[in-house]
């Protein structure tokens, strides 16, 4: 357990919980998304409750980049309750409407999205 002056020792903290995302866009237009995400996107959602963190990663050479998004987002939530209030958060559904006046239906594809919860520890 830890300890936080508004908590005390009784309370566990909250798990972290991530949400990873899954994104292709058409090869031609690479840069222009990267430059969207990270000057656009990213700003938008990052006030939001309870996210930690966000880590992007792009597919290696090597993997076929068919058979897997070329984009992967990794976003840390300080736990499910607050994941679970940032999809209904105006900073989510801002950067629904701006992502859909940049990229239309076919410009960027969301291949798929995921979400996993950190294993208990054995102490």
């Amino acid at each position: 357990m830890d300890f936080t002056p508004e908590r005390g020792m009784d309370m566990p903290s909250p798990e972290p919980f991530i949400n990873i995302v899954g994104l292709t866009c058409r090869p031609e237009e690479e840069a222009k998304f990267n430059a969207w995400y990270e000057g656009v996107h990213l700003p938008l959602i990052r006030p939001a409750r309870g996210l930690l963190g966000i880590t992007r990663y792009k597919l290696a050479p090597g993997n076929d980049p068919g058979a897997y998004p070329r984009y992967l987002s990794v976003f840390t939530f300080t736990s499910q309750a607050d994941f679970t209030a940032f999809l209904n958060s105006p900073e989510v559904a801002a950067s629904k409407d701006e992502m859909a006046r940049t990229w239309g239906k076919d410009g960027l594809q969301i291949v798929w999205r995921v979400q996993y919860e950190k294993l208990p520890q054995n102490r």
